[in-house]
């Protein structure tokens, strides 16, 4: 689509971004607007549609917008439709025989970056790629991630007012003398674990339910949230508290929430890797806090 690399500044507006892939059999990442290395930029009204990353090992980012190194960028109103994930590419007989994971498809990723706002965006639409098929004797690897927002070695960003709908975990790929590999998830909002540290307000939602996510917090309380869509706010839970003090978790319904496959993206997966565990509520570094009188049901890891 349209790339800017070392940029301070910029305004994008009122483009349309259609039909993006990275050519045949190439390796790499597709994204209707890659920014690099960009400082104090703006980008708003984008409409963009129909982008698939690259295959590989693991496959490509296909994704509406993906800010890599950049600082203090804002994205705002985008509406974003049908984002792939890049097909991982066949291991081969060659050790190691196990093969790497398809590609993240994401309206938005964002990867080493610091102080992004996420404000207003419309994502429809967004699958993981086809996990790899494997060589010798080996299962195949993980479909990749789909998610509306995808966080990973980024901290100090707001995500507000977003909203997700039609996120789906790539295929497993085919296996050698054994299993398929797992079928992943699709997720609302997807954090690694470096990117943890970040302000997602309840006003973002995925499936219409609201994703409740606290980080760093004091006296908060999360009451009466109504969470029953079959769809995942996070790939940590349907409530998340981390690092916080004094939050109360009060008479909440929560269901239907199935966790990350192993691996979701890697290169190689060794065998026996765990998945992710499944949580409807998960409270992690936090000091006096309370949960009581809620309802949970249907979660799976």
């Amino acid at each position: 689509g349209t790339e800017e690399l070392a940029l301070t500044g910029g305004l994008f507006t009122d483009m349309s971004l259609t039909n993006l892939s990275v050519p045949g059999t190439e390796e790499g990442d597709a994204a209707g607007l890659l920014l690099e290395h960009v400082v104090d930029a703006q980008v708003s009204g984008l409409t963009i549609a129909n982008v698939t990353g690259g295959r590989g090992k693991p496959g490509g980012f296909g994704a509406g917008v993906l800010l890599r190194s950049t600082s203090a960028c804002v994205v705002s109103a985008l509406d974003v439709t049908n984002v792939v994930g890049g097909t991982a590419t066949y291991q081969g007989s060659a050790s190691p025989h196990v093969a790497a994971a398809g590609g993240v498809g994401a309206g938005i990723a964002v990867l080493d970056s610091m102080a992004c706002e996420l404000d207003g965006n419309t994502v429809v639409g967004a699958t993981g790629g086809w996990g790899g098929t494997s060589g010798g004797a080996s299962s195949g690897a993980t479909g990749g991630v789909g998610a509306g927002v995808y966080l990973r070695a980024t901290s100090a960003c707001l995500l507000d007012a977003n909203t997700i709908s039609a996120v789906v975990g790539g295929e497993g790929g085919g296996g050698y003398q054994v299993s398929v590999g797992a079928a992943q998830q699709g997720f609302g909002i997807f954090l690694e674990p470096d990117a943890e540290a970040n302000t997602i307000a309840d006003t973002n939602t995925v499936e219409g339910d609201a994703i409740v996510y606290l980080y760093g917090v004091t006296g908060v309380t999360v009451e009466d949230y109504v969470l029953t869509a079959y769809a995942n706010p996070t790939n940590l839970g349907k409530i998340v508290v981390l690092e916080s003090a004094g939050v109360q978790i009060l008479n909440n319904q929560v269901e239907n929430f199935v966790a990350a496959s192993a691996c979701p993206v890697s290169t190689y997966c060794s065998f026996g890797t765990d998945g992710a565990i499944g949580a409807g509520i998960r409270i992690r570094g936090c000091s006096a806090c309370s949960a009581s009188g809620n309802t949970i049901a249907g979660i799976t890891g």
